[in-house]
């Protein structure tokens, strides 16, 4: 889906074309990243790590109640066998709740995209 979205979206033209004048203005073995360089980078980590959180939170946010509420419901009625409901329970959750984040996630891409784009020349010092 990500490289469906890749495509659909442009971003391979961009990529080829940050490459081409990546190798115009820093030929190859010789770069060195100043600090405004390596500032860029170290944020531009930090949104990669953002965008993973933005989309794994709510589906292990989910998970984490779902299993508090089956333990807690599991020692009020000592006699319920959850532990065979609990599996599917979850696993039928948790594809509910990724089919519903599916529809954010090209919204989250291109944001992301737009970020990574604005970055990059900043990087190569354009």
């Amino acid at each position: 889906m990500a490289g469906l979205l890749f495509f659909a979206s442009g971003l391979d033209r961009q990529v080829l074309r940050l490459f081409a004048d990546t190798l115009d203005r820093i030929p190859p073995g010789r770069f060195a990243p100043g600090a405004v360089q390596a500032e860029a980078l170290i944020r531009l980590g930090a949104n990669l790590f953002t965008f993973g959180v933005r989309l794994a939170l709510p589906v292990v946010g989910l998970l984490v109640m779902l299993d508090v509420a089956l333990a807690l419901l599991g020692r009020l009625h000592q006699q319920l066998q959850l532990l065979s409901l609990a599996f599917p329970v979850k696993m039928l959750t948790a594809l509910l709740v990724l089919s519903w984040i599916a529809a954010s996630i090209p919204r989250l891409m291109l944001q992301l995209a737009g970020v990574v784009w604005s970055t990059l020349p900043r990087v190569l010092g354009g």
